[in-house]
């Protein structure tokens, strides 16, 4: 089983490991590159491959990989599709456009084509000399996510992050669907609203009982009827018992809108960690931000984690914060 990807170009070096840590997650093969931006991992279940097209929030697009093929094989190519669409209501979308090509693609298909609400999208995409015949969904989870913008939710705070971008620091992370997740910053909830998406089970952990508040009318009111809990506590002591976690995601205060509560960013950190180290399971991973002029690499170390992945982004002239991944160690 394959899938196709191509990476969003707003962080590619970021989009390129999140899609790597999802298919290693599941026991897929790659990212392989292709022609044309393109992307394919190949897996042993239909189910591992789904759970990466359905999770992946640094793709602008992602699906079922059927087949990459020479002009004169898509023909065959195209029929190939037709007992996966089962009848469903599909559209074509092919690059570049050829008319008489799409015609004879629709009829050759075992369905009927509806461009206004397809249940399913048939991809066929020229990538150099060879053509890309693949289904993707009409609106991926990145789509989704991205359309959540936390100033139209019912509370909102301006340190929120979006709801897409904690999906991919999620996906970072390596947990798996079923799984069990925490934000010892929980805030509005963007991390618990994405987890929620994604078939995992969050938990919020917030010091501050107007976030907590805040973030039980967001959950109540955008993810109804999903598993979730949320605790007021402190980071620094995470009151959950030992090897609780499969992961856990954050994004600290450091801001001029979100309190240290007369602490230090260094001290926060350090003894969240540690905290951490109590409650994840071994070799669980944690994704987080920082700003730059925190020493990192001496905070995971003294608290038992190993840094994988460190991203700079500039947000401004006086902040450039970091998107990394640690892993704990034992």
């Amino acid at each position: 089983m394959r899938i196709f990807a191509k990476l969003a170009a707003d962080i590619p070096q970021v989009n390129h490991y999140e899609l790597l840590t999802l298919t290693q997650s599941v026991g897929g093969g790659g990212p392989y590159p292709l022609a044309g931006g393109y992307y394919t991992c190949s897996f042993h279940s239909e189910q591992a491959a789904s759970e990466v097209v359905e999770r992946s929030c640094g793709s602008k697009e992602i699906g079922l990989l059927v087949s990459f093929c020479e002009r004169n094989e898509l023909e065959a190519a195209v029929k190939q599709l037709s007992p996966q669409l089962g009848g469903k209501r599909f559209k074509i979308w092919m690059s570049p456009s050829d008319p008489k090509l799409v015609k004879l693609t629709a009829s050759l298909l075992d369905g009927y084509v509806d461009l206004s609400n397809p249940e399913v999208v048939v991809r066929i995409a020229k990538t150099g000399g060879l053509w890309l015949v693949g289904l993707q969904k009409p609106r991926n989870v990145r789509r989704l996510l991205s359309r959540l913008a936390p100033k139209n939710w019912p509370y909102f705070h301006p340190g929120a992050l979006p709801a897409q971008f904690s999906g991919i620091m999620i996906n970072l992370t390596g947990i798996v669907k079923g799984g069990i997740i925490s934000d010892p910053f929980c805030g509005t909830g963007s991390s618990l609203i994405a987890a929620s998406l994604f078939g995992i089970t969050p938990i919020g952990v917030d010091l501050s009982k107007k976030q907590i508040y805040g973030c039980s009318r967001n959950l109540r009111e955008l993810m109804p009827g999903t598993r979730r809990y949320l605790i007021r506590a402190d980071s620094m002591d995470i009151t959950l018992r030992d090897s609780t976690l499969d992961a856990a995601v954050f994004d600290p205060p450091y801001g001029r809108v979100s309190s240290l509560y007369g602490r230090s960013l260094d001290e926060l950190l350090s003894r969240t960690f540690k905290s951490l180290a109590r409650v994840l399971k071994p070799k669980c991973g944690v994704s987080f931000l920082y700003p730059s002029g925190i020493h990192v690499n001496t905070i995971l170390e003294d608290a038992g984690f190993k840094l994988l992945f460190d991203y700079p982004m500039r947000v401004h002239r006086n902040l450039t914060r970091h998107l990394a991944v640690a892993r704990k160690v034992v």
